[in-house]
């Protein structure tokens, strides 16, 4: 069995060793039919046909028997030179960058204003019984770095009821003045 599987492969090598070169030949014999060697053979005989044939097989074509191809070219439905297209137009100019600003920082609300709950007055001492207020920061659980740097929440917190005389500050005002109906600040 091995013998007729080298032997059939054997024929089918030569086989095509033979196609090949046959091939070859086929694509060696065809001529260049360029304008110049239809014309030149035109008018002549058989004979001088077939030497055309023969030096068109040697011959090998000039470059400038190609730029037919680049000036009419059948694929274009004008059929006419080619012309480049415009440019495009040129891009707008950049708009100028502008800086971001951060916003400013929101400010915290104004403390309200401190109640009056009474005035003492005695000689020459007047004295304001009066409940002011202050800003309590929020204490958080565990606070991350990043947030740490910003400023942490705050909430406004009622004092205890005290007395204040004049000079005395109370909910970030300083007291000027203390009059029997009203304290100035």
């Amino acid at each position: 069995m091995p013998k007729n599987v080298t032997l059939l492969n054997l024929l089918l090598f030569t086989l095509i060793g033979g196609l090949c070169y046959n091939l070859k030949q086929i694509w060696a014999d065809f001529p260049l039919q360029t304008d110049t060697l239809i014309s030149e053979a035109a008018g002549s005989s058989q004979t001088d046909a077939w030497r055309l044939k023969e030096r068109a097989k040697t011959r090998k074509p000039a470059l400038r028997e190609y730029a037919i191809v680049a000036t009419a070219n059948i694929f274009r439905p004008e059929r006419t030179e080619w012309t480049p297209p415009p440019p495009p137009p040129p891009p707008p100019p950049p708009k100028p960058k502008l800086l971001k600003k951060k916003p400013p920082e929101a400010l915290p609300p104004p403390l309200p204003d401190p109640q009056l709950m009474g005035i003492v007055i005695e000689e020459n001492e007047r004295m304001a019984i009066m409940r002011g207020h202050k800003r309590e920061e929020i204490k958080l659980g565990k606070v991350s770095r990043r947030r740490s740097r910003r400023k942490l929440p705050s909430r406004i917190v009622k004092e205890p009821i005290k007395s204040y005389r004049v000079g005395e500050e109370i909910s970030d005002a300083k007291i000027v003045e203390i009059l029997e109906t009203k304290v100035i600040y």
